[in-house]
C-alpha cells in the first residue's frame, strides 16, 4: 500500500501526508497484533478447557477441534464472531449436561487473566471502541455487504481563481484536508479488505492442511467454498478502491500546486505596497538586514536615504486624496526609472520613501538623489481630472553605514538628517556626518555645522 503512495513524496504536503499514513499503519498494526495475540491465547485456552467436557470423537468435540485448528494470529471479525457463537452454544450445552462447567470455565479465565497481569501484558479493553468512531468500517460489515461496496464521495472543488491573492487559500487548504481525510478512510478500508483476503487464505489453508478425517474435510470444504466466493468479490472491490485512491492522489497533487502558488503570491503581496507597487517597509527592513551582513562580509560601503515629500498635505486638502495617491505613484515611477536595478526604493510609510544603495558611498547616493530631483522638476505638473496638480519637491537625509551599528541606528541617523532637511527650508538633501570623510558638495548640507 505504501509503495503505491510513493508519488506523494514529490511535494512537501504530500510527504507529510505519506509520513502520517505510514505512522498510522505501523501504530495500528502494532496495537492490533498485540491485542490479537492476547485474545488468541485466551480463546485457545478456553477451547482447550471446553474439549475436556465432551467425549472424544463426538460431534461437539469435533467442532471444537476444527475451531482450534482454524485459530490464526490474524482473523477477521466475522470469523471471530462465528467462533464466539459456536463457543457459546457449546458452553450452554455443556452447562446443561454438566453443571460444574461454568465454575471450571471461570477458573480457567481467572487463571489466564492472573498470568497476563503478572507478566505485565496489556489486557484488551473489555469494552471495545466502536470502529465507526475511529472512521473505520467494521470488517463484518465489509464481508456481509461484499456485494454492495461502500464508497466515499469527495466533494468537488470550487472553481479556483489564480488571480485572487487571498480569497481561496482557506478554501484550497480545506479541500486538501477533505481529500486527505477521504483518502485516509479509503486506504483504511482497502487495508481491511486486503487483510481480510490474507486471513481467509491463511485460515483456510491451515484448516485444510491440519485435517484429520473425512468428516473434517466435508465441514471445512463447505466453509471454504463460501468464503472463496466472497474473496473473489473482495478482490474486485479492492481494485475499485485503488482506482479511487489514485484519483484522489491526483486531486491532492493539483491542489497542493495551486496552494503553493497562492501562498507564494500572498508572500509577495505581504512585501509590496498596494498603491505604489514598491516594496513596503517590512520588505525594506528585511533587505536592509541582508545588505548590512553583505557589507560586513565583503567590506563594501552601504548607504541609505529617507525621502519625505514636501507639502503633501495641502495637495490632499486642495485636490483630494485621489490626487495625493497619484503623486505617490508618480514619485515611485520616477524612482524606478532613476535608480539602478540593484538599488531598492520602498514606501516607508505615508509620504515617506526609503532607498538602499548597496556598494555605494555617500557621493553616489547624493548623485542619484540629485537625478531624482531633476527628473521630477522636468514636468512640474501632472494632470488629474481637469486640474493640473503641481509636483511637489522632496527633502531627504542620507546616512552611510558604519561597521558595528545595527539597522535601527542607521535608520535613525538618516531620519535625523531628513528632519534637518525639512526644517532647513525643504527641497534639500542633508548628509549625516557620521563616518563621512569626504568633502560635502555645494548642493548638500552637512548637519555637523
Amino acid at each position: 500500500m505504501l509503495s503505491l503512495l510513493e508519488n506523494l513524496k514529490a511535494t512537501a504536503a504530500g510527504s507529510a501526508l505519506y509520513q502520517h499514513i505510514e505512522k498510522s499503519f505501523l501504530d495500528l498494526e502494532a496495537g492490533q497484533t498485540q491485542s490479537e495475540k492476547i485474545y488468541l491465547n485466551l480463546l485457545e485456552a478456553l477451547l482447550g478447557n471446553l474439549t475436556s467436557h465432551f467425549p472424544s470423537g463426538t460431534e461437539e468435540w469435533m467442532r471444537i477441534r476444527i475451531m482450534q485448528k482454524s485459530l490464526q494470529e490474524s482473523m477477521s471479525e466475522q470469523e471471530l464472531h462465528n467462533i464466539q457463537v459456536q463457543t457459546q452454544q457449546l458452553i450452554g450445552q455443556a452447562q446443561h449436561d454438566q453443571p460444574h462447567v461454568q465454575k471450571s470455565m471461570q477458573e480457567t479465565i481467572d487463571s489466564l487473566l492472573h498470568e497476563f497481569q503478572d507478566s505485565g501484558a496489556a489486557i484488551p479493553n473489555a469494552t471495545p471502541i466502536p470502529q465507526q468512531a475511529a472512521g473505520i468500517t467494521p470488517m463484518s460489515e465489509l464481508l456481509d455487504t461484499a456485494g454492495s461496496q461502500k464508497t466515499h464521495e469527495v466533494p468537488p472543488f470550487a472553481a479556483f481563481n489564480p488571480d485572487a491573492p487571498y480569497c481561496y487559500i482557506d478554501k484550497t487548504r480545506s479541500n486538501i484536508h477533505t481529500i486527505q481525510s477521504s483518502l485516509s478512510d479509503q486506504i483504511g478500508n482497502a487495508k481491511q479488505f486486503n487483510s481480510a483476503l490474507s486471513k481467509l487464505l491463511h485460515s483456510s489453508f491451515a484448516a485444510i492442511r491440519n485435517l484429520e478425517d473425512t468428516d473434517d474435510i466435508s465441514l471445512v470444504k463447505n466453509n471454504f467454498l463460501r468464503r472463496y466466493a466472497k474473496l473473489i468479490k473482495m478482490q474486485q472491490d479492492l481494485a475499485t478502491k485503488f482506482q479511487s485512491i489514485d484519483e484522489n492522489l491526483h486531486d491532492i497533487e493539483s491542489n497542493s500546486h495551486n496552494l503553493d502558488e497562492e501562498l507564494s503570491r500572498v508572500h509577495r503581496l505581504s512585501l509590496t505596497d498596494e498603491l505604489t507597487q514598491l516594496p513596503n517597509r517590512r520588505a525594506f527592513l528585511m533587505r536592509l538586514d541582508d545588505e548590512i551582513s553583505r557589507a560586513l562580509r565583503f567590506d563594501y560601503p552601504l548607504t541609505m536615504a529617507l525621502i519625505d515629500i514636501d507639502k503633501f498635505k495641502p495637495i490632499n486638502d486642495s485636490f483630494g486624496h485621489a490626487a495625493g495617491d497619484l503623486i505617490l505613484r508618480h514619485f515611485s515611477q520616477n524612482m524606478n526609472v532613476v535608480f539602478r536595478y540593484h538599488d531598492m526604493a520602498s514606501r516607508y510609510g505615508g509620504e515617506e520613501f526609503a532607498v538602499l544603495f548597496p556598494n555605494t558611498d555617500t557621493i553616489g547616493a547624493m548623485s542619484a538623489l540629485h537625478k531624482l530631483q531633476y527628473k521630477l522638476k522636468v514636468d512640474p505638473y501632472i494632470l488629474f481630472k481637469n486640474d493640473e496638480v503641481p509636483v511637489p519637491t522632496f527633502s531627504a537625509g542620507i546616512a552611510l553605514y558604519n561597521p558595528g551599528e545595527d539597522a535601527d541606528e542607521l535608520i535613525k541617523r538618516a531620519d535625523v538628517a531628513m528632519y534637518k532637511a525639512k526644517t532647513s527650508g525643504r527641497d534639500q538633501i542633508v548628509l549625516d556626518p557620521k563616518g563621512v570623510k569626504q568633502q560635502s558638495s555645494p548642493n548638500e548640507i552637512d548637519i555637523s555645522a
